[in-house]
């Protein structure tokens, strides 16, 4: 990867992934994606992204176990979901941030630009911030 700031999209919905992708791509950043939570964790091991877009309902975990392995990364994770229920909201203080699916694309770039900004840069090893 670049020195762009990455973005790492999780979701199980091929629309999503490529809506993100594609408009993210368009405001500077780069983006990867993952259908599941497996891949999202072996391409955030891989290249320690920015920020993570976490949809909450994917097939195969539980959203208590996608937030809690993918939170245990380090990394921010942002939740994305279009439930609204008692679950959602204990998980949403686990996150740096919620989007309500479905999203506009105006409510995509204000949650990402803000953690993008609230997301320390990444130092090379050795070098002395400024």
């Amino acid at each position: 990867m670049g020195d762009l700031p990455v973005i790492l999209v999780v979701d199980d919905q091929a629309t999503i992934r490529m809506l993100a992708r594609d408009f993210l791509s368009l405001q500077g950043l780069e983006v990867v994606t993952a259908a599941n939570v497996a891949e999202g964790l072996a391409l955030a091991a891989r290249i320690r992204p920015s920020l993570v877009l976490l949809d909450l309902t994917l097939p195969g975990v539980t959203p208590e176990d996608a937030v809690t392995r993918m939170t245990a990364t380090g990394l921010p994770v942002v939740l994305m979901s279009g439930r609204a229920d008692e679950e959602v909201d204990r998980l949403r203080a686990r996150a740096r941030g919620f989007l309500a699916k479905p999203f506009t694309l105006a409510g995509l770039a204000a949650i990402v630009g803000a953690e993008i900004v609230s997301v320390p840069t990444r130092v090379p090893a050795g070098a002395v911030p400024a």
